[in-house]
């Protein structure tokens, strides 16, 4: 069976965020993965926006879901964060994957 990701978020401590979630009668059965560490404040915002839209989580029909996106379209930083995480996407997926993998919305404004 394959794992389908259900909320997706960004934490700087794993443990406090398992705590939150066993309190929270919608994400108590979630299982936590990490999936990227050690990014910069700029990289954890754009890639948790990035996850988002990958994994398609935004949903405010149910509770377990993302109820809002990890950055607003309005936010000033917005095309900051998002190149951020693009430019790391980009840097550790060179000769591993295929750049079609990251959306034309997230490729660097030059």
């Amino acid at each position: 069976m394959e794992d389908k990701c259900e909320y997706v978020g960004r934490t700087k401590s794993i443990k406090q965020t398992a705590i939150r979630h066993s309190n929270n009668p919608y994400r108590t059965n979630l299982e936590l993965k990490e999936l990227e560490s050690n990014l910069t404040y700029e990289q954890a915002r754009g890639e948790e926006e990035y996850y988002i839209r990958k994994y398609g989580t935004l949903n405010r029909g149910n509770f377990t879901n993302n109820q809002i996106h990890g950055i607003s379209y309005t936010n000033p930083k917005y095309d900051l964060y998002m190149n951020a995480a693009c430019a790391h996407l980009m840097s550790y997926r060179i000769g591993s994957a295929n750049q079609s993998d990251i959306p034309a919305s997230l490729m660097p404004l030059i």
